[in-house]
């Protein structure tokens, strides 16, 4: 299940709006408070122990209400015990208050697991519209991501494109509208995207700045791309990941910036060890060096990382042939590159 369908819950719960079926009030008192808190708290921990410890209490202070029916159904779901009795529990909830969004989006991601994608962007459409105005930016990222599993590629940019306009600053928002662009082959649709955040609001945001990096890179914009990706790692507040140093490593060494691409992809590889193609690239940058005995000593570190790396098997070719380890060894290590190339 994905994490990242979250949607206005609390509101939900916390207002009931006066559309609610009248036989149905909203929950109120510590018990219920207590299943909020364990439900929220999910989100970031993937965790549903509390949710399961507060159940109980839920099913005795609230028998068969539709939140009671929704967090029996989130249990079963989030813990993947029975994907059957989720599936029956969000369409319980949905028939008893069809005006509840979350019973909805969490079904949605059911029939997407399941490959039901035009039925994962029934349900995201309802809960857009039990919602309104209220409709959060989680929402449309999720909804864009069914649509391209549906095929329909235009209508997920035009998703992504409402999520950015909601919540600017989230820049996995951007990441996926710049996916859905290349795929489209309009990549140039993005520009007034970045250039409306970056221009604006989120100058400072350093998170969409190696966004507009990535982006410009893949557009082979690389004196563009080298400005981006210094304004990113400038940014106040933006810690990088190794990818963020991995791509900003690349940038470098697509400008022959040899010295800048070896210390941004080595504090990559010390952020994750075992990312067996930025240690990779590490070693194309020494191999443009000449420096052979660090391809050497990187080829080992990317075949410790991973030993059928068709790149990693190659580097050690080159690194133990220009290093006079032995042709023969060499000529092995390239006959194992060209059969995890070929994927035999």
């Amino acid at each position: 299940m994905k994490k990242g369908l979250v949607t206005n819950l609390l509101l939900l719960l916390l207002t009931c709006s006066n559309t609610l079926h009248a036989q149905f009030k909203p929950p109120t008192g510590p018990v219920f408070d207590a299943m909020v808190k364990a439900y929220v708290a999910s989100f970031s921990t993937g965790e549903t122990d509390g949710v399961k410890a507060q159940l109980p209490a839920m099913e005795k202070a609230f028998p068969g209400h539709p939140y009671t029916i929704f967090f029996q159904a989130f249990y079963q779901h989030a813990s993947g015990n029975d994907l059957q009795a989720a599936m029956k529990g969000y369409s319980d909830a949905i028939r008893l208050m069809p005006e509840f969004s979350d019973p909805y989006v969490k079904r949605a991601s059911l029939f997407a697991d399941r490959g039901m994608y035009e039925r994962a962007v029934a349900d995201i459409d309802k809960a857009i519209l039990a919602e309104g105005k209220n409709a959060d930016a989680g929402m449309y990222s999720d909804r864009a991501d069914f649509k391209m599993a549906a095929n329909d590629v235009a209508g997920a940019f035009e998703d992504m494109k409402r999520a950015i306009s909601l919540a600017p600053s989230v820049a996995r928002f951007y990441r996926g509208a710049s996916n859905i662009a290349f795929k489209l082959g309009n990549q140039a649709a993005m520009e007034p995207l970045f250039t409306t955040a970056l221009n604006g609001t989120q100058s400072g945001n350093g998170e969409i700045h190696m966004e507009y990096a990535t982006y410009l890179m893949r557009s082979q914009q690389l004196d563009k791309a080298g400005s981006a990706y210094k304004k990113a790692m400038a940014g106040a507040g933006f810690i990088p990941t190794s990818k963020d140093y991995n791509t900003a490593g690349i940038i470098a060494y697509k400008l022959k910036d040899y010295p800048a691409a070896a210390l941004l992809l080595d504090k990559g590889i010390a952020l994750d060890g075992r990312d067996a193609d930025m240690i990779c690239n590490r070693a194309s940058v020494a191999i443009d060096q000449q420096k052979w005995e660090e391809v050497y000593q990187y080829a080992q570190k990317a075949l410790a990382a991973d030993a059928k790396n068709a790149s990693a098997n190659m580097m050690m070719a080159i690194g133990i042939k220009r290093t006079n380890r032995g042709d023969a060894l060499a000529a092995s290590y390239e006959a194992k590159a060209k059969q995890f190339e070929a994927g035999n």
